[in-house]
């Protein structure tokens, strides 16, 4: 693995170890990389045509593998690996899933899903911040938020800019602050704050 990107040993020279991207051929992905017998990278093409595998923890602490946008739970092992299983695959009858060896990489995939990509966000993200005139405010990807109301599974917090500017972009936090669920469509671009040294943040 390099970079949150798997690769399989593709060939052995004089010089080193070609390594090939693990979905060369699924997504006709040309990244490679050299290495020589001492694990330096002597040449490499790290442009991929998708985006990285990974493995992800939700707020509810569960395991989850990500792969272009689509989640996958451990489902059972293999001789070969651990078989993934689409995590709509009981709600909406996808049978996509993933075999993936011990060191990560990809061995197959079935990608047929039958529904959009899930939208997860990562919490580590999310700042809490405190504004000149005391208000405190969340703050995630550039938009800023006030503290709305109080829910079972946790707490809606509002843009900022909702009287102001009508938008309807909203987050709903757990206890620990780690995001549950977003609208993350504003009518508006994002704001522009600064930190003074002693942690107050102003609106440019």
């Amino acid at each position: 693995m390099l970079g949150d990107f798997t690769y399989s040993k593709q060939s052995i020279s004089s010089t080193g170890v070609r390594w090939k991207c693990s979905r060369q051929v699924s997504r006709k992905c040309n990244a490679y990389v050299v290495v020589d017998g001492h694990g330096r990278i002597l040449k490499m093409n790290d442009k991929h045509m998708h985006e990285p595998f990974r493995f992800i923890r939700t707020s509810k602490k569960r395991l989850l593998a990500m792969l272009n946008g689509f989640t996958y739970f451990r489902h059972y092992a293999l001789k070969s690996g651990v078989r993934w299983q689409c995590t709509k695959h009981y709600s909406q009858n996808c049978n996509s899933y993933l075999i993936v060896d011990t060191g990560g990489t990809i061995l197959r995939l079935n990608e047929n899903h039958t529904h959009a990509p899930s939208n997860y966000l990562c919490n580590k993200d999310v700042k809490f911040i405190t504004t000149l005139g005391g208000r405190k405010l969340a703050l995630f990807n550039g938009y800023t938020y006030f503290k709305h109301v109080k829910l079972a599974t946790g707490v809606r917090w509002t843009c900022s800019s909702h009287s102001s500017k009508k938008c309807r972009g909203a987050l709903i936090l757990d206890e620990g602050g780690s995001v549950i669920r977003s609208n993350p469509l504003h009518t508006h671009e994002p704001s522009h704050y600064h930190c003074l040294r002693d942690g107050v943040y102003y609106k440019l």
